[in-house]
């Protein structure tokens, strides 16, 4: 079990904007993806309406990965207008 599995739940379906600081390995980019799709697929918000920051080209990149992954996956009627949306 996740110590703060509560938190990362509030921070994926917070109506409010969410700042994640972690140290390396603690999920943070598996967070921000769950909480994009969350916002994307259950609240309807449109992808290109949402911004990530992150310190490095590396990190954004593998965030859009996993998130283009996700979507892939995903059977949600939203998910392959979300994909075209992504750039």
């Amino acid at each position: 079990m996740i110590i703060d599995a509560r938190e990362r739940e509030r921070a994926i379906t917070s109506k409010a904007n969410v700042a994640v600081t972690a140290g390396a390995g603690t999920g943070k980019t598996t967070l921000l993806v769950a909480r994009i799709l969350h916002q994307v697929l259950e609240k309807e918000v449109d992808i290109r309406n949402i911004l990530a920051l992150t310190f490095t080209e590396k990190a954004a990149s593998e965030m859009r990965l996993r998130i283009e992954e996700e979507l892939g996956k995903s059977r949600h009627p939203r998910a392959a207008d979300a994909i075209k949306g992504l750039d």
